[in-house]
């Protein structure tokens, strides 16, 4: 809660008095704030952490010149051409431009009142509530009034991330600066850990480092537009009233004639030097001064020296893993207030990749159909982390054990989200299912339903003697076409068998392949994974969405949708029929019809929740289970050795048995191993089901932003050389003495993913898998149809979301608000929890500006909380209420406030920690001194996470 008397306390702040900066109509009445914010921030930043660059990175390789676009810089480059004041004429409207400081304290002081009206400009009128607030309003007795009780009550305006940036980024560039500002805070402060506003006044080299950010980065480049409102005269220049003026305050701080080497970094200016920014020295006027000065100040420079001082004092900097001092951003985004372009967190760039071309992007290179070995070859020449830009959707790709953790586990929250691709929308019925829908509430509880009541291990067992009962007849069948030395087609016999399981799994019916309903269903399958594989032109071009109508793909994504619909109304029908058969009772859609009915979950399931669920089981188990045995059977053959081995070792367990039962599998260790290296090497999923961005993450140092579509190639994680002796090889014997396990743990070998978004039937997948495999290696000897050599083998892969074999495998049978001290803590805290995983800090998006939001409302609110009395808003309302002012303040006036609170405050204070910050890491011996000073001040503020 922010007082009356702690206001005052704040006006107060560093033993300067309320009028010493609020001099001029248009001086900034918050200036005292603000500077306290900014030194407390930029103090911390300094006593907290050491800063350097990047291995291989020079500090003369920082680039700091703005974007050629921002008209501050413009209006410098005329100034070096046509002097100190010029004239523009923009339409109808005249503009002055001055760049000096004596001109400027001829516009801001000496002839303020002809120069302190504010010209009419509609985005600003229109948000301000035709001008009511106290930046933007015309000089009258609204804005005179409007302006006291902003002095009386508010003295400042909150802080900005881009000051903080900027400061940080001139930090890193400037190493001595760095050290210097560091040891001085450190020195400081001690022991604590962390450091307040109280300490910031005890550091010299810390204050000037606030300054020279102001010097080289000022928070407002270009001040506000002033209105001449009478005949005024500049430089023996007549000024007609009406005049649009502005005061470059970017250029007066790079001005040669007042600053020796302006353009450096150099706090060490300011040690022995009495100007400041408070508006009456008009060298270093970054808030402005006179009538029209930034209100504001005071707050907001106080909210910048706690981030910053704390910033510096709690962690070592250092920028991401090859990046190098010139590789520093400097650039700025179009706007009224100067913030970096890329982050302070490293490369913002996206990871390197081939160079697409305008609107396609890498379109025209994508291999859709073995979309696993295309991106296996781009890894090889672009790195374990790549990026391509497929119409609009960009994509990034990791192909790292490494990678594939930070992705899965240790960034899980930031990655686990689905893209929404037209035809898994449409089948899942928008995203109603477990594989592809978005991760929310609805996703978290449909999971806990699949993980507790569909796919745990209990359940696993119940549904045994149905795995059993289907391999005995897979031998039976495979038995008969050997007694008449057929070839056996164990591709489509596999398939068949493991269809048949899930679906008596999932809904209690068998299909014979060789019905009309055995062969509509399977037609039915097939279409349904061209469509959840298909290219949809909406996907990368939403505009282009009638493409696909011409094409008459969408009239065939629909019919397979209605037929599919058609297909679960059938099944749901027959269970819901008392008269069902009894090998209903207890499969996949009973248990969810149950769950339904008796409402025992925490979400309603639905119909079509649970027409979803089936969608996912139909193409999820159906597939991947029968391409992992045919794979393995694949590389058996290939590898004589390995199938004797093998074997033997069942032969020799199971005895003279007709079958191989579940308990016999959990003791053959050599069998254990060739169902890993199948995993490995022939993964059911090449890729892992794409992933969306939810949030910025960082990733090896590179900047990915929400909505970017995450694959992880798991194929290519199990042929990394680094990870895998002769990854090429089928060795099964690698894995005897191993621990590494497909469950999710070991991320060389994912081959059902892992983390939130891990397959969550694997139990079932792998327990389908080897119950087939090892009856398939028990009960017949298999060698290669007569003339045929191994080397002619069949490994190429069909396109599809599984990867099943091109051939199929014919043989011979014998998954905001302003910061205080205890905001500052919390992201010291946030920030320390990315310093010990060594993840790249991104400086600009640390909380600084989550602040407000329905405040009107909320203070209105009888039942408001308790810390809301006593803010600024609430003595506004407090005012309005008691009519105690002059003027009479509305709802527009008070939301015009805030509006200046948002958009002056956020900005200008961020601005110059950052800037400051930048100077710093490019100056060490400023940072080693200001450091040092901070740190020798001997803090007592004691914070414990």
């Amino acid at each position: 809660m922010l007082t009356l008397e702690q206001l005052q306390e704040i006006l107060k702040y560093g033993k300067i008095q309320k009028n010493l900066y609020l001099r001029g109509r248009r001086g900034c009445p918050a200036i005292a704030l603000g500077v306290a914010n900014v030194e407390l921030v930029l103090s911390n930043l300094l006593y907290a952490f050491d800063w350097e660059l990047p291995c291989g990175m020079k500090r003369e390789d920082i680039d700091t010149d703005f974007d050629g676009l921002t008209p501050h810089i413009y209006f410098w480059k005329l100034s070096k051409k046509y002097g100190k004041i010029f004239l523009l004429k923009l339409g109808s409207t005249p503009i002055i431009v001055v760049s000096s400081a004596k001109l400027a304290k001829e516009v801001m002081k000496t002839q303020d009142l002809a120069f302190c009206s504010r010209p009419s400009i509609l985005g600003q009128q229109k948000l301000s509530y035709n001008n009511q607030d106290i930046n933007t309003s015309p000089y009258n007795d609204h804005w005179k009034e409007l302006r006291k009780i902003c002095v009386d009550i508010v003295a400042g305006t909150d802080t900005s991330a881009a000051t903080i940036i900027w400061a940080m980024t001139a930090l890193m560039a400037n190493l001595n600066a760095m050290k210097n500002v560091e040891a001085e805070i450190r020195e400081s402060v001690g022991e604590k850990s962390i450091v307040n506003e109280d300490n910031v006044q005890n550091l010299p080299y810390f204050k000037a480092v606030i300054k020279e950010t102001f010097i080289l980065y000022p928070a407002v480049p270009l001040l506000v537009a002033r209105e001449t409102m009478q005949d005024s005269m500049l430089e023996g220049y007549e000024i007609k009233p009406k005049t649009i003026v502005y005061v470059n305050a970017w250029a007066i701080g790079r001005d040669p004639e007042i600053w020796k080497n302006p353009e450096e970094f150099i706090p060490e200016r300011f040690l022995n030097n009495d100007i400041d920014f408070k508006g009456q020295d008009f060298e270093l006027i970054p808030f402005g001064a006179g009538r029209r000065g930034c209100p504001g100040i005071t707050l907001g420079v106080a909210n910048v020296e706690l981030v910053l001082s704390n910033l510096l004092y709690a962690f070592d900097w250092e920028l991401p893993r090859g990046m190098k001092r010139e590789d520093i951003d400097t650039d700025v985004l179009p706007g009224i207030i100067p913030h970096k372009k890329k982050p302070l967190n490293g490369k913002s760039i996206l990871p390197p990749g081939p160079l697409g071309l305008p609107f396609i992007g890498n379109l025209h290179q994508y291999d859709g159909l073995t979309p696993h070995l295309y991106f296996w070859k781009l890894s090889r020449k672009y790195g374990k982390i790549f990026s391509l830009k497929l119409g609009s959707s960009t994509m990034v790709v990791v192909s790292s054990a490494n990678l594939a953790k930070e992705v899965t586990q240790i960034q899980d929250l930031a990655f686990c989200s689905r893209p929404s691709i037209l035809g898994q929308q449409k089948l899942s019925y928008n995203g109603q299912d477990i594989a592809v829908s978005p991760y929310n509430d609805y996703w978290r509880e449909l999971r806990k339903i699949c993980v507790v009541h569909l796919f745990s291990l209990k359940k696993v067992q119940y549904f045994s003697p149905i795995r059993e009962d289907e391999v005995s007849r897979m031998i039976k069948k495979i038995s008969q076409q050997a007694a008449t030395s057929q070839i056996t087609n164990l591709s489509n016999i596999v398939i068949s068998l493991t269809t048949t399981i899930i679906c008596r799994v999932a809904f209690g019916i068998r299909y014979d392949e060789e019905t009309r309903e055995g062969r509509r269903f399977n037609e039915l399958l097939k279409v349904t994974e061209e469509m959840l594989a298909g290219f949809f032109v909406s996907d990368y071009f939403p505009l282009l969405g009638w493409i696909d109508k011409l094409s008459g793909k969408i009239n065939k994504l629909e019919k397979n949708f209605k037929d599919l619909d058609e297909f679960y109304e059938g099944l749901i029908e027959q269970h819901l029929n008392p008269n069902r058969p009894k090998s209903m009772e207890g499969d996949i859609i009973d248990l969810l019809l149950r769950l339904k009915k008796e409402k025992s979950t925490p979400i309603d399931l639905t119909l079509e929740n649970i027409k979803a669920i089936i969608m996912n089981m139909l193409v999820g188990g159906t597939d991947t289970s029968a391409a992992a045995v045919v794979w393995a059977m694949t590389a058996l053959i290939s590898k004589p050795n390995a199938m004797k081995k093998v074997q033997a070792e069942i032969r020799e367990m199971v005895g003279k048995k007709s079958v191989v039962n579940e308990e016999d599998i959990q003791n053959l260790p050599y069998f254990k191993a060739v169902i890993k290296e199948t995993f490995r090497l022939f993964p059911p999923a090449p890729l892992l089901i794409a992933r969306e961005t939810m949030q910025n993450s960082v990733l090896e140092g590179y900047e990915i932003k929400p909505k970017t579509i995450i694959h992880v190639n798991v194929w290519a994680i199990a042929r990394d050389p680094e990870i895998w002796e002769n990854p090429e090889e089928f060795i099964p014997e690698r894995f005897l003495s191993s621990d590494i396990d497909f469950k999710g743990q070991n991320f060389e070998l994912i081959p059902f993913g892992t983390g939130r978004r891990g397959c969550p039937a694997m139990t079932l997948g792998v327990a389908t898998v080897e119950l087939v495999l090892s009856n398939l290696l028990y009960a017949f000897d298999w060698e290669l149809p007569s003339g045929m050599k191994k080397e002619d083998i069949d490994t190429d892969v069909l396109p599809g979301l599984t990867m099943h074999k091109k051939e199929p495998f014919l043989k011979k049978v014998q998954y905001y608000r302003p910061i205080h001290e205890d905001d500052v803590a919390r992201m010291i805290k946030k920030i320390s929890l990315k310093a010990h995983t060594s993840q790249i800090t991104n400086l600009s998006n640390i909380d600084l500006d989550e602040f407000y939001e329905g405040l009107i409302e909320q203070h209105l609110n009888p039942n408001r909380p308790k810390s809301m009395e006593g803010g600024i808003i609430d003595l506004l309302f407090q005012l309005k209420k008691e009519k105690s002012t002059p003027i009479d303040i509305t709802l527009d006036n008070i939301k015009s406030l805030i509006m200046n609170m948002l958009v002056g405050g956020t900005d200008t204070s961020a601005a110059t920690v950052v800037w400051a910050m930048t100077a710093l890491i490019a100056k060490p011996n400023a940072m080693k001194k200001v450091q040092a000073e901070i740190r020798e001040s001997g803090w007592e503020k004691v914070y414990s996470e």
